[in-house]
């Protein structure tokens, strides 16, 4: 019996961390593709061409970015 809830209980904790890594992977899939369109931007119009909104999605990225190197 306690065998058989410990095995449940240890089965729901990988499921919420497979959950939570998939769930950081798509966040990062997404940076990644508003990344991509904002340096095109930049590459066409300079930095002064980004919106409020874009300048934090590119602090956002770099701040993750850093955090993941270490």
């Amino acid at each position: 019996e306690g065998g058989e809830g410990a095995g449940w209980l240890a089965r729901r904790r990988q499921a919420r961390q497979e959950r939570s890594a998939q769930e950081r992977r798509d966040k990062e899939a997404r940076l990644r593709a508003e990344m991509d369109a904002i340096l095109e931007k930049i590459s066409l119009v300079g930095m002064q061409g980004l919106t409020r909104q874009e300048r934090q999605t590119l602090q956002e990225a770099s701040d993750l970015l850093r955090h993941s190197r270490r």
